[in-house]
């Protein structure tokens, strides 16, 4: 029961932060926070109980107990993980204030509990947590360790691994979810696999993957906000590849539908735009460049 509270107040704060208003909203802002320390406290004292030798023997006696032991210490180490990887990623100047709450991440404890979670919970019988476990496992070597470092061997080490984790459970072992769909045709995989391709250098190859994606799947409602961000892998390889009269149209949609981190989106479309006013010279183009300058000072980022 006590993991099951700790996931409802996660949702609770993702679902507050993601309301726009939220962000104007101090006393929502606040009880958000205080439910997302509460949840870290829940997981951080399941996780010390279920590794507690004595506590364990006591209460998970003979075979059943110790089945029921392994299926919610795999529960408890995808929050636990997830818990210290994304607070491990917190900047040092809001370190101090997370410490004052009593919140602190490492990001060893975070990624050792997350793959704990994913070997166990791996197989037929699929703990529900464990492709979740995988996915942020590959959202960390895929994203984040390669934009935190400038080593080339660090980069190529992040590419290998998450290339080994995508190959023994997704793509190799075709395990089912518990839809009965094949992960390697879900789409936040082929998202993470298009993020791959590019950091490869397979420019063409991540563009088309997430085109395809799109061309098949982006007219169910619920594709909404993956079409975004499929759109925005895509448009990040034929960026690289010099392809601006390709991004341009793809980045303007996405700076028009999304309501998060809109310059992000329009700053790069200008440059796009730049680019063919270099090649026209055209007193439309200009016009339509100035205006969209002209909007990246008024644009809010967040």
């Amino acid at each position: 029961m006590k993991v099951v509270s700790g996931s409802s107040l996660i949702r609770f704060c993702i679902e507050g932060f993601l309301e726009p208003q939220i962000l104007t909203a101090t006393s929502e802002l606040f009880q958000a926070g205080v439910h997302f320390r509460r949840a870290f406290k829940i997981y951080t004292k399941i996780y010390r109980e279920l590794n507690d030798p004595k506590k364990v023997k006591t209460r998970f006696p003979g075979e059943s107990g110790a089945k029921e032991h392994k299926r919610l210490l795999t529960s408890a180490s995808f929050g636990y993980g997830m818990f210290h990887l994304g607070l491990s990623l917190v900047p040092p100047s809001q370190l101090t204030l997370l410490k004052l709450v009593g919140m602190q991440g490492d990001r060893k404890t975070g990624l050792l509990a997350l793959r704990y979670c994913l070997e166990r919970g791996w197989g037929e019988l699929m703990e529900p947590r464990a492709p979740f476990a995988l996915l942020g496992l590959l959202w960390y070597y895929t994203y984040v360790r390669p934009s935190m470092t400038i080593s080339n061997t660090d980069r190529k080490k992040s590419q290998v691994y998450a290339k080994t984790l995508m190959k023994k459970y997704v793509t190799s072992s075709r395990v089912q979810s518990a839809s009965n769909r094949d992960l390697s045709k879900s789409v936040l995989f082929i998202v993470v696999k298009g993020r791959m391709l590019r950091n490869s250098g397979k420019l063409s190859e991540g563009a088309n993957l997430c085109l395809t994606a799109v061309t098949d799947r982006g007219q169910e409602a619920w594709m909404k906000e993956l079409n975004q961000i499929l759109n925005y892998e895509a448009a990040l390889c034929e960026f690289c590849e010099l392809k601006f009269s390709e991004v341009k149209p793809k980045l303007l949609e996405i700076h028009e539908q999304t309501r998060w981190s809109k310059v992000n989106y329009l700053y790069p479309a200008v440059l796009c735009m730049g680019n063919e006013l270099l090649e026209s010279n055209s007193e439309a183009s200009l016009k339509d460049l100035l205006e969209k300058l002209k909007k990246i000072k008024e644009t809010k980022v967040r």
